[in-house]
């Protein structure tokens, strides 16, 4: 049998063995601040005059945001309508094609030239992908506030309550607890503690067959978690760490493999402490690709650009597997129509 004690519950690690795994986030009913303001008639009054601008502002601008989306949208097809008219098949993907010089070309190939990276001091290496995503997480305390404001019975006023609470959970960016209303016994860290932070490493050098990449490596978005090696500590081996939180770096000997991620704490009969580290690694899934663009030294820049036709829209698209250029236009022109209704919707409002 396997026993734990409230709050903790219970999961089962890659190899099947139960593990206790503290809660994601911890709640205090009685610590609590409320703050009461009373509005008066007149203070009233001149809120309602300020809305009645902003509304007025914001009026205006949704009409523009109409008149903008419209143009956008009928430019943008006329662009894909052009490509499609004008593009042609790189012949190979080992050899670029002179000619092909500033023309729109359609190329699907196999990724190549990707990088090998190095993570927690060597000890977490990731080989030949097109990028490396890092997601890091501190256990830090959040504020939240709630407000309820009601008439006054006599002289036309209101009166506001607005209720702060706080609340501990896992959190992807630095939470300055410095203007929290009551922050005294509520302190994150500060950022520049992080021992790590979220970002993504991309192949420098990355290949489309013989073509270099460059920014458009950066489109590619699938990714799956990089294995934690076996050889590291575990939550279901009993491994414990203790120590301030955050460590000033990461490394396998602060740092505790449970779930898929890393963890610089793990305790036994407890919360989290503050500043508590998480990070989990992932990795680009594509092996190859297929891009729109005009051929250019090598690489690739956009087409289509200063053309009474296509106003000012370049075609410079990248879908991640082996697409045939009917198909990444009509990716395109689905993307378009999306998009237009998506802001047609915003300007409407619910």
């Amino acid at each position: 049998s396997f026993a734990v004690s409230q709050p903790f519950l219970l999961t089962r690690l890659a190899s099947g063995r139960p593990v206790a795994v503290p809660p994601a986030a911890m709640y205090s009913r009685d610590d609590r601040v409320t703050e009461v303001t009373h509005q008066s008639f007149l203070g009233k009054m001149g809120g309602a005059c300020c809305g009645l601008l902003v509304g007025l502002m914001l009026y205006a601008g949704a009409g523009a945001l109409i008149w903008w989306n419209e143009g956008r949208a009928v430019f943008t097809d006329r662009a894909i309508h052009a490509g499609l008219a004008s593009v042609v098949e790189s012949p190979s993907c080992d050899v670029l094609d002179a000619t092909l010089e500033g023309r729109l070309v359609h190329v699907s190939c196999p990724l190549g030239r990707l990088d090998n990276y190095s993570f927690i001091g060597g000890a977490l290496r990731v080989e030949t992908a097109a990028f490396v995503r890092v997601d890091a997480e501190m256990y830090q305390w959040e504020e939240m506030t709630r407000s309820e404001t009601t008439k006054d019975s006599v002289g036309g006023g209101s009166t506001t309550r607005k209720t702060y609470s706080y609340s501990t959970g896992w959190l992807g960016s630095s939470v300055d607890s410095a203007h929290f209303k009551k922050s005294s016994n509520h302190r994150n860290p500060p950022a520049s503690a992080w021992p790590l932070t979220s970002h993504t490493q991309y192949s420098a050098d990355a290949q489309l067959g013989a073509y270099r990449l460059g920014a458009l490596v950066q489109k590619l978005q699938n990714a799956e978690p990089v294995p934690i090696p076996l050889n590291w500590p575990t939550a279901s081996d009993g491994a414990q760490l203790s120590g301030p939180q955050p460590p000033s770096t990461l490394s396998r000997e602060n740092t505790i493999s449970a779930e898929g991620k890393l963890y610089t704490a793990w305790p036994q009969q407890s919360n989290f402490p503050i500043g508590s580290m998480r990070v989990q690694f992932s990795r680009a899934t594509a092996t190859e690709a297929s891009v729109l663009a005009a051929q250019s030294r090598g690489g690739f820049v956009g087409w289509g650009a200063n053309d009474k036709v296509r106003k000012g829209y370049e075609v410079m698209q990248l879908f991640e597997g082996s697409l045939t250029a009917s198909e990444m236009f009509e990716k395109m022109a689905d993307d378009n129509a999306s998009l237009t209704w998506t802001l047609a919707g915003a300007r409407r409002g619910p």
